[in-house]
């Protein structure tokens, strides 16, 4: 028998007709620019020839999660899927920057004037909450992928310059939040923290020295610890031996399995790599092509958002653009903003 026409008729609709026709309907979602709970497509697609009792897959749109960024002045929302813009997470006087998505996507933490705020985006009308106190200078935020608990990593400036900055972990509570932090010397921590799922490793962009650098790893054996302690001295684990050349971000994708590189071992421009999170030599990764600068994993692992700016990543934005990790050359979706520290929102499918 032949596959019926199935897509874009309600899904329980076109369950009952693949019953019907005695095949067995299986319903999976996935992210898309379609509403949420439209039928997308079948698989296989329709006039495929089935035997009778064989399974059709119902691939039905959960919708597609928003995307958070700076523009170097104000934390702006977009649909993730189509650029259009949201209201605007933080849009005032003060210098907003460094958004990040809480594990249930339902809050966003950033920077205002150095100090450390969140907004609750179920709650617009209310006013952001301060998390650190005014004086301390804070940047390059990163909520841990937990929600057993509210947990940021963070840098903390010592300096006028940036030129002094440390890892630093807070837990939120009602009463706020005190971060502890990690005083290192011999290097300086700059532009991203990033998380790994586990919640055992966090890697944090290191400079020795002026055209030396790389990613640093910090360990705990206890996952998501919010005790400084715990996460002992900071290490180099990318190559450091190349004089301007290096990885400047790397981002584990949410199950563990991938991670994106973005280094210029084969070229004079930063570009993506993807490979394996334990390669930190990039020796198996493989270039893509792709001019990057920073890049943000999506919840499902399939997409990537990067931060294309110019070659030596100098620029303080770059345009955004998402692309999926299996062909990111091919198929680059340019977003049409200009930022820097993008970030998904966390969703998850059902």
């Amino acid at each position: 028998m032949a596959l019926p026409a199935l897509a874009g008729a309600p899904v329980a609709e076109a369950a009952q007709k693949a019953a019907d026709a005695g095949l067995v309907p299986e319903t999976v979602t996935e992210f898309s620019a379609k509403k949420k709970g439209e039928l997308i497509r079948t698989e296989p697609p329709t006039g495929t020839k089935l035997a009778a009792g064989a399974k059709v897959k119902l691939v039905v749109s959960g919708g597609f999660p928003q995307l958070t960024f700076d523009d170097g002045k104000n934390i702006l929302l977009v649909n993730g899927a189509s650029g259009k813009r949201l209201p605007a997470v933080a849009k005032g006087p003060q210098v907003d920057t460094d958004p990040t998505f809480s594990a249930d996507g339902t809050k966003i933490a950033y920077v205002s004037g150095r100090r450390v705020f969140l907004t609750d985006q179920a709650k617009p009308d209310e006013p952001p909450v301060g998390l650190t106190q005014p004086g301390e200078k804070f940047g390059d935020l990163a909520w841990a992928p937990t929600v057993d608990l509210n947990l940021l990593a963070m840098l903390r400036d010592k300096s006028a310059d940036h030129t002094d900055q440390d890892l630093c972990v807070g837990q939120i509570t009602k009463d706020g939040m005190t971060p502890r932090c990690i005083a290192e010397s011999g290097f300086n921590l700059e532009k991203v923290v990033r998380w790994a799922p586990d919640g055992k490793s966090i890697f944090a962009f290191g400079v020795k020295k002026p055209g030396t650098f790389g990613m640093v790893r910090y360990k705990s054996k206890k996952a998501f610890s919010p005790a400084a302690k715990d996460w002992g001295k900071g290490k180099f684990v990318t190559d450091t031996t190349q004089v301007n050349k290096g990885v400047i971000d790397m981002a584990i994708s949410p199950d563990g399995k991938r991670a994106a590189f973005v280094a210029n071992f084969d070229s004079d421009a930063f570009q993506l790599y993807l490979g394996k999170p334990n390669d930190f030599t990039l020796a198996e990764a493989k270039p893509q092509g792709v001019r990057a600068c920073k890049v943000a994993w999506r919840s499902d692992g399939k997409e990537v958002v990067v931060v294309q700016a110019d070659e030596g990543c100098s620029e303080s934005n770059g345009q955004l653009a998402r692309m999926p990790v299996a062909n990111p050359r091919a198929q680059q979706q340019p977003l049409g903003f200009s930022g820097d520290n993008p970030a998904f929102q966390p969703l998850t499918l059902g």
